[in-house]
C-alpha cells in the first residue's frame, strides 16, 4: 500500500516531537560546553592541548556515525525496514578501530603524546560511535523523536559525568579517555536497546548501503570544512590576540548552526520520501527566523554578552558578533539544504559547497588578508552562494504540479517516546 506524504509534514517541518528534539539538542550543546570547561580546568593548558588534539581526531574519525544516522533514517522512512544498518555499522566501526589502532604510534608522535594509549582508547570507541549513529537513524526514520532526544542528552551527560569523575580522581589525559570510553559505549547500548524493535537481522551487513554512506560522509566532511576552516585561516593570518577573538566570536555563529540542527535532522525522513518543496521551504524559513532572532539579541547587547561569556580580554570581539551570527545563520541554511540533499541521495550541492569553500579559502590565502571582516565576508559569500544554488535546485526539482504528493510505502512508526 502507498500513501502520500502527510499533510502535517507538509504544513510544518517540525512537529511537537521535533521541538522536544531541538530543546534536548540545545541541552546537549550546553553539556558539551560544560564538558570542555571541566576538562580544561582539570588538565591544565599543556595536557588540555594534548587532549584537544586527540579529541579532534576522534571527532573527525566519527563522521561516519552521522552518515549512518542520515542514510538509515532515509531508508527507514521509505519503508525499507530490512536496512537497519546495524551490521554494517559494526563492520565499519571495527575497520575504523583497526585503522586508528594501527596509526596510533604515528598520531602519538605527531601530537607529542609520549604514549599511544589515549589514541588506542579512541580506537575502541569507534564501533560505539557507528552503532549509535545507526540506532539514531532507526529512531529518526520511525519518527521516535522523544527517544532520539533522550539519546542525544545521554551522550553529552555521559561525557560530563566522565569528566567530573576524571577530575575528581586527578587522572591525566589517558585517564580522561579511559572514562570517555565508558561514556561512548553506555549511550550506544541505550540507543541499540531503544531501537531493537526496528532491527530485523542484527548480523546483516547490507553492503548496498556503502555507496550512500560514502556520499553522505563526503557531504558531512564538506559541511565540516565549510564551517571550520575559517578558524584555521584566522589562526594563520591574524595576530594571536585577533585569532583568539575570532575563535571566541565564532562561537556565536556556531550556536546558531548547532542550535538549529534539529530542524535539518527532522527534515531527513520527510525529504527522503520526496515530499516536495514545502517541507524544505518551511525548514529554511524556520531556521532563518531563529537566526534573525539571534541577530537581534546579539545586536542589542554585544558588549554585555562578551563580558559575561568571555571577559574583558575578548572585548574586541563585540564589534563582529553580528557578522558571525549572520554567518552562522547562513551555515545553518546550508545545513538544511545539504541534509535534504543527502536524504534524497543527491550530491550536486555538495560539489558546489566543496568548490565554494576551496575557492574561498584559496582567495583568503592568496590575497593574504589580515582582517577578521575579510575572512568572515569571504565565508559568508560562499555560504550565500550555496544557499541560493541549493534553494534554486529544490524549487526547480519540485516545481511541477502535484510535486508535493509523492507516493511512498507506509511504515510503522513504532512506539513513541522513551
Amino acid at each position: 500500500m502507498h500513501v502520500s506524504a502527510s499533510a502535517a509534514e507538509k504544513a510544518s517541518p517540525v512537529s511537537n516531537g521535533g521541538w522536544l528534539l531541538g530543546v534536548c539538542m540545545g541541552l546537549s550543546n550546553v553539556l558539551g560546553y560544560a564538558f570542555v570547561l571541566i576538562v580544561s580546568r582539570s588538565l591544565g593548558p599543556a595536557d588540555f592541548g594534548a587532549f584537544s588534539a586527540v579529541n579532534n581526531t576522534a571527532i573527525f574519525l566519527s563522521l561516519p556515525a552521522s552518515a549512518f544516522q542520515v542514510v538509515v533514517a532515509a531508508h527507514q522512512a521509505r519503508g525499507h525496514a530490512h536496512r537497519s544498518g546495524i551490521g554494517l555499522a559494526l563492520l565499519v566501526g571495527g575497520a575504523l578501530m583497526l585503522v586508528t589502532a594501527a596509526l596510533s604510534p604515528v598520531v602519538a608522535d605527531l601530537f607529542h603524546l609520549g604514549s599511544p594509549v589515549s589514541v588506542l582508547l579512541v580506537a575502541l570507541m569507534m564501533p560505539a560511535y557507528t552503532l549509535t549513529g545507526a540506532a539514531q537513524g532507526l529512531l529518526l526514520g520511525h519518527r521516535r523523536l522523544a527517544a532520539l532526544a533522550g539519546v542525544y542528552v545521554a551522550i553529552s551527560a555521559a561525557r560530563v559525568v566522565s569528566a567530573i569523575v576524571a577530575a575528581a580522581l586527578g587522572v591525566g589525559v589517558v585517564g580522561v579517555f579511559a572514562w570517555l570510553l565508558i561514556a561512548a559505549w553506555a549511550p550506544a547500548l541505550m540507543a541499540l536497546w531503544l531501537a531493537r524493535h526496528h532491527v530485523q537481522k542484527w548480523r546483516r551487513f547490507e553492503l548496498g548501503l556503502v555507496q550512500e554512506l560514502l556520499t553522505s560522509n563526503g557531504t558531512l566532511a564538506v559541511l565540516l570544512a565549510m564551517t571550520s576552516t575559517d578558524v584555521l585561516l584566522a589562526r594563520h593570518l591574524l595576530s594571536p590576540h585577533e585569532a583568539g577573538a575570532y575563535a571566541f566570536a565564532g562561537l556565536f555563529g556556531k550556536v546558531v548552526f548547532w542550535g538549529t540542527q534539529f530542524v535539518a535532522l527532522t527534515l531527513v525522513p520527510i525529504a527522503s520520501r520526496g515530499a516536495g518543496r514545502r517541507p524544505v521551504a518551511g525548514a529554511l524559513g524556520l531556521v532563518l527566523s531563529m537566526g534573525l532572532v539571534a541577530v537581534v539579541v546579539v545586536a542589542a547587547v554585544p558588549t554585555q554578552l562578551v563580558q559575561i561569556l568571555g571577559g574583558s580580554e575578548y572585548l574586541d570581539a563585540a564589534d563582529v558578533l553580528i557578522a558571525f551570527t549572520c554567518l552562522g545563520t547562513l551555515w545553518a541554511l546550508c545545513q538544511v539544504l545539504l541534509f535534504a540533499e543527502m536524504a534524497r541521495g543527491h550530491r550536486g550541492l555538495t560539489v558546489v559547497a566543496l568548490a565554494g569553500t576551496a575557492v574561498g579559502a584559496v582567495a583568503v590565502l592568496v590575497l593574504d588578508v589580515h582582517t577578521t571582516t575579510a575572512i568572515v565576508t569571504t565565508y559568508a559569500t560562499v555560504a550565500a552562494v550555496v544557499v541560493l544554488v541549493g534553494s534554486g535546485r529544490f524549487l526547480l526539482r519540485a516545481g511541477g504540479p502535484g510535486a508535493e504528493v509523492i507516493n511512498t510505502e507506509v511504515i510503522d512508526p513504532g512506539p513513541t517516546g522513551l
